[in-house]
């Protein structure tokens, strides 16, 4: 496990919307979240890093082998990068990222138990979005 993946210290303490990594606040602005911040884009951002993470979260798990841990199989996180995740994180992401996922914005990886979410999962071409249940109504699944 990287060092810098692991929280500098107890107090402060976020965890991202998408992926439950675990961070303060400054190594979130710093450094951005190891498994989304591609997407998310925190990195250098303060503003999106408390629209993005919560302070509101229980339990946290500290991985250093996702893919030989049967805990982070069973808490869905076997392809984030080593670190240390929440178990549960209560927040909701900005509705501006939530309508990126309806424009067909793919990211793979998070079948995490977000609240309110569903996957909707194209079987033609194996593309996979997160809608909210709301979303649901009136979408026609996309023909790949």
């Amino acid at each position: 496990m990287a060092l810098e993946t692991v929280p500098k210290d107890l107090r402060h303490l976020r965890a991202c919307l998408l992926c439950s990594l675990v961070k303060t606040i400054d190594q979130f602005e710093y450094d951005g979240c190891d498994n989304c911040d591609s997407y998310l884009q925190m990195k250098g951002n303060r503003e999106m890093v408390y629209d993005c993470t919560s302070s509101s979260f229980d339990g946290i798990i500290a991985m250093m082998s996702p893919e030989d841990s049967w805990v982070s199989k069973w808490q869905r996180v076997s392809t984030f990068k080593p670190g240390v995740y929440a178990v549960s994180v209560t927040g909701r992401l900005p509705q501006g990222i939530l309508s990126l996922f309806l424009l067909s914005v793919i990211y793979l990886g998070f079948i995490r138990h977000l609240p309110g979410f569903v996957l909707v999962a194209s079987q033609m071409n194996k593309k996979q979005s997160f809608l909210t249940n709301n979303d649901l109504r009136g979408v026609k699944e996309e023909q790949g």
